[in-house]
């Protein structure tokens, strides 16, 4: 995953108020620069625009995360 790697991928449960519908995907990067650089990479984003095709995405990326 171009340095990411993935620390969840499934339908998520919910403790209290509304679940995210779908499934859920949480990748961690070691940081923002290496986000960037896999996100604006024209294979990923090819295969995302194929992936709209089928699929609503909401993609969200925050900072300070630790493993």
């Amino acid at each position: 995953m171009a340095g990411g790697r993935f620390l969840a991928r499934g339908k998520p449960v919910s403790l209290s108020g509304e679940p995210p519908r779908g499934r859920l995907v949480i990748v961690q990067f070691e940081n923002m620069d290496q986000l960037q650089k896999w996100w604006n990479n024209p294979e990923w984003q090819a295969a995302h625009k194929k992936g709209e095709q089928y699929a609503k995405f909401r993609d969200m990326a925050i900072e300070g995360v630790s493993p």
